[in-house]
């Protein structure tokens, strides 16, 4: 399922957003995603955006901190980054490794920290803790909720879904996906069977950023190949 075509170029609100300054300041690979996510943001008001790649070292990670850091520029909008690569680790004594699943079930709050990330602040957490039991997707749906209330934007750093098959499943949990691509290494096959286990999960495919060449390739386009 393609989220494009579901969002219109002709919202004079999403134009009057996707105009604003913090478009143009932002990094040249991430500003056509960008101007996309505005617009679902101003219809869904708040998006959890789930991050993959293929294989590893595909640069997965480091978009999803430039994408988070960027969007702090928007004073409207609240922003999260969800680490589902590596699970928790203690920050000091008297804080225990803890992921957002290993709350689920609690009242509590979810276990975010501020830190800097980027050259900006902004709230992070990882999905899971070293000693957490996976979830249904019915239970990360659940959390995403929660997350929902509490942040605009929430972007997740999964891990690569040929790889990780477990944690890949939640994707089907965001609101959509963006497949990262590393220009002139990944191959074709992988890019492919990577598309076919997303749409398999139910992931809803939002497009795919082409790192260290750094287009933002929008998904009717890869229908048409």
């Amino acid at each position: 399922m393609n989220l494009l075509s579901q969002v219109s170029d002709e919202d004079p609100v999403a134009t009057r957003i996707a105009d604003l300054q913090v478009l143009r300041k932002a990094p040249p690979e991430l500003a056509g995603l960008m101007s996309v996510l505005v617009r679902l943001l101003d219809r869904n008001g708040a998006i959890v955006v789930y991050l993959t790649a293929a294989s590893n070292g595909e640069g997965t990670s480091t978009i999803a901190r430039e994408l988070a850091a960027a969007a702090t520029g928007w004073d409207w909008c609240n922003v999260a980054l969800i680490d589902a690569s590596r699970p928790a680790t203690a920050r000091g004594a008297r804080i225990p490794a803890l992921g957002v699943l290993d709350v689920a079930a609690d009242t509590n709050d979810l276990p975010f920290h501020r830190s800097l990330c980027d050259g900006a602040t902004l709230m992070q957490a990882a999905l899971t803790g070293p000693n957490t039991s996976l979830p249904t997707i019915e239970t990360v749906r659940s959390v995403f909720d929660r997350i929902r209330k509490q942040f605009n934007l929430t972007i997740v750093d999964g891990p690569p879904v040929l790889i990780s098959h477990q944690i890949s499943a939640f994707s089907a949990a965001a609101d959509c996906v963006v497949l990262v691509v590393e220009a002139e290494r990944t191959r074709i096959e992988d890019l492919e069977r990577a598309r076919a286990r997303l749409e398999q999960l139910g992931a809803r495919m939002l497009g795919v950023v082409l790192n260290k060449r750094r287009h933002w390739v929008p998904g009717f386009i890869h229908r048409r190949t």
